[in-house]
């Protein structure tokens, strides 16, 4: 997350990709924890050794909105529209 760089993170990001890589304040999540990140701040994610499970939820859809500073991410944005 943005913020002060965390001093000794958890998080090993693959060298090739490091120059990408935009945060440096770790936040550390246990099974069952979650954490909100406010609107357009530029984050990333890395499971530990047993892997991870993301929800992502969003209050409005904007295809082509969402920002990468990693050339080799793609977003993909879809919506289900509910009936009324």
């Amino acid at each position: 997350m943005p913020g002060e760089a965390t001093p000794e993170p958890k998080a090993t990001p693959p060298a090739h990709r490091r120059p990408h890589f935009t945060s440096w304040h770790e936040v550390v999540l246990g099974p069952g924890e979650q954490h909100t990140s406010p609107p357009d701040r530029l984050h990333w994610f890395q499971a530990g050794p047993e892997g991870a499970v993301v929800w992502t939820f969003c209050s409005r859809i904007a295809i082509g909105a969402d920002r990468f500073t990693d050339p080799q991410i793609a977003g993909l944005t879809c919506g289900v529209q509910q009936k009324e």
